[in-house]
């Protein structure tokens, strides 16, 4: 979702972990976890396993993602490869943000990636290195709950999504709510 919604972001994003490792390449693919939710798990089979199969041939040995969708798919159905977020990376080999930011923000962690700390962790660290401050509400990190995206609820049942929105957006006390989930953001 990151390349189709911000392909300006997606190239820097490359770019920058280019300069610090310039094996690392990209890959323009879905894991493929819509058709999995949707119960499509034939489909879901066939298209992982392909994707999967094609980057051990091409010599992968780690994955590192933006969707922590993709995360979770990974873990779970490739644990031959080495998996790892974009923000994890960024927070290990430092980042300087273009701008200084200032305020306080409310971090929503998606629900793939409820039970990962050092997730959690490294997109903490860079948005306080970006100058915000983290205002975390009861419901984050391990605790935290669905957007109202997941399991494709917002186009199945969308009165059930929105509930879910609704009671995030109050458990963040009126602060601007940060993510890192394409879903969640809608």
């Amino acid at each position: 979702t990151l390349p189709g919604n911000h392909l300006d972001a997606t190239i820097k994003m490359h770019d920058y972990l280019r300069s610090h490792d310039p094996d690392v390449g990209i890959v323009l693919d879905c894991c493929n976890k819509p058709s999995y939710d949707l119960g499509r798990t034939g489909h879901f089979n066939t298209r992982f396993s392909r994707l999967k199969q094609g980057l051990i041939e091409q010599g992968v040995t780690t994955v590192l993602v933006a969707c922590p969708n993709c995360h979770k798919m990974f873990k779970t159905h490739a644990p031959e490869l080495r998996i790892k977020t974009v923000y994890e990376v960024l927070a290990d080999n430092g980042f300087e943000t273009p701008v200084t930011l200032s305020g306080r923000v409310s971090v929503h962690d998606p629900c793939p990636v409820r039970f990962e700390k050092k997730i959690h962790d490294a997109v903490r660290q860079l948005v306080e290195t970006a100058g915000l401050n983290v205002s975390d509400t009861p419901n984050t990190k391990e605790k935290t709950f669905c957007c109202g995206e997941g399991g494709a609820a917002g186009c199945l049942v969308p009165e059930y999504s929105s509930a879910w929105l609704e009671k995030r957006v109050a458990e963040s006390h009126l602060h601007p709510v940060l993510t890192y989930c394409a879903g969640c953001v809608r």
